[in-house]
């Protein structure tokens, strides 16, 4: 894979265009790190396979969470994930019954 350099990538593209890039793959790498916490407390826990997946569906929703809300606060990021995938399955998934 080559790699532009900075003086090409700002050639190339608006400084609009370079942000929303960013922003996109930022927030693609962190609903890969939800779904790994979602997994981990899936293992950790004896879920039904349909809360497994309604859990799952929340993704998304919790990676946008904790960037714009946990990122960069002073808690460690697995605390983070842990609370936020908790908080999730109690008020979204396990209420729901």
């Amino acid at each position: 894979m080559a790699y532009l350099t900075n003086k090409e990538i700002e050639e190339k593209y608006t400084y609009e265009e370079v942000e929303s890039i960013f922003r996109y793959q930022l927030l693609k790498y962190t609903i890969e790190d939800a779904n790994f916490h979602i997994d981990e407390f899936c293992d950790w826990h004896d879920l039904t396979k349909e809360k497994e997946d309604k859990l799952r569906s929340y993704a998304a929703e919790m990676a946008e969470r904790y960037l714009y809300k946990y990122q960069d606060c002073s808690l460690p990021e697995n605390a983070v994930w842990e609370h936020l995938v908790e908080m999730y399955y109690e008020d979204k998934v396990d209420e729901e019954e």
